[in-house]
């Protein structure tokens, strides 16, 4: 886990206190970190409730699954742990009582001169590829070899980081609480549903009359997406916006399959919407503006160009889409997975 500097095994960057404290120690993993199986801290129930006092854990991206009022089988002793995917091998710090889930989980507990969050954060670090469907703590992970510093240095990175990763969620409260603010904005700037009105407007507009209503189709030129896939490359100049390109709050992702040649790129303030949604309908109708002119639309996706003849302001368009959204979800046909017609937004 680390390399090589002027012949000695030592991280890049070091607290001034450890310059002379010598080489880190390689060990295995197992030999630092204790583990125990969940069986006896299993939730028996999945009535979760937000009024109840403990969370129900797994190590994947949900975390924590919902709250049980169980108050048998909480772990509670030796916090903090590390709890482990054992098929994943995603991994979670945990210093608060909980329950578990599932039994493919380990809980990894610090053995003499180590420090949990130290040997957490060190496990992000580790590059492996799941490939066969295993238990992986015993068979992979417990042996892998780590370099360790000691226990006072181990410390003080712990603390470093734990520090960043406290000013991360402080960041992360703030975002969310500017995400209420401007949704309960929206609600007052937009007409409410059947009305021309909004609730709120700005003083240079209370006397500019009531909005007008008017037809997607008529202000907007719309096509739909192909399928590209047998024409995705590694290093192509095109991006490909596919259904899994937008994320949750209707923003492009970075993280697009490419092409190498086309003759059907979007326009830069091109609108892409998604047409098809399997998460209950979350996705569907969501807008993001195209950046420039190396985007393409796969199949179940739409591109939406204002009308020259309009005058209009896509940023303005794109927000009233997203702000609307609940009417792409109420008209979205399927079971287990949601589309819209190809007609809807050209008629609405």
């Amino acid at each position: 886990m680390q390399q090589k500097i002027d012949g000695l095994l030592v991280p890049k960057l070091r607290f001034p206190e450890f310059w002379d404290a010598g080489e880190w120690e390689e060990k295995m993993l197992g030999d630092c970190l204790d583990y125990l199986q969940p069986t006896e801290y299993l939730v028996t129930s999945t009535n979760y409730d937000d009024k109840y006092k403990t969370p129900v854990l797994t190590a994947g991206k949900t975390f924590v699954l919902g709250y049980t009022n169980e108050i048998r089988g909480v772990f509670e002793k030796n916090l903090p742990v590390i709890i482990f995917d054992d098929f994943t091998t995603s991994s979670k710090y945990v210093d608060f009582p909980f329950k578990a889930k599932s039994s493919a989980m380990k809980i990894l507990l610090a053995r003499d001169s180590v420090n949990i969050k130290f040997f957490y954060e060190l496990m992000q670090l580790i590059k492996y590829e799941v490939g066969i469907h295993g238990r992986h703590w015993i068979s992979t992970f417990s042996k892998l070899r780590v370099t360790v510093p000691t226990l006072p240095e181990q410390q003080k990175i712990a603390d470093c980081l734990s520090s960043i990763s406290d000013q991360i969620t402080l960041e992360a409260q703030k975002l969310d609480t500017l995400k209420v603010h401007k949704k309960g904005l929206m609600q007052q700037l937009f007409p409410a549903e059947g009305e021309t009105l909004p609730k709120l407007r700005f003083p240079e507009f209370q006397d500019s009359g009531e909005w007008e209503e008017k037809i997607l189709g008529s202000i907007c030129d719309y096509w739909n997406g192909a399928s590209h896939e047998g024409s995705v490359t590694e290093n192509g100049q095109y991006y490909l916006i596919s259904l899994n390109s937008i994320d949750i709050n209707g923003n492009l992702k970075s993280d697009m399959k490419r092409l190498s040649n086309t003759d059907k790129s979007l326009q830069k303030n091109d609108l892409v919407m998604v047409l098809s949604d399997v998460a209950y309908g979350s996705f569907l109708g969501l807008t993001d503006i195209i950046p420039n002119d190396h985007f393409v639309l796969n199949q179940r996706m739409a591109g939406l160009r204002l009308k020259k003849s309009i005058s209009g302001n896509v940023s303005f368009l794109r927000t009233f889409i997203n702000f609307n959204q609940k009417y792409f979800k109420k008209n979205g046909q399927g079971s287990s997975q949601l589309n819209l017609s190809k007609s809807l937004p050209k008629s609405k």
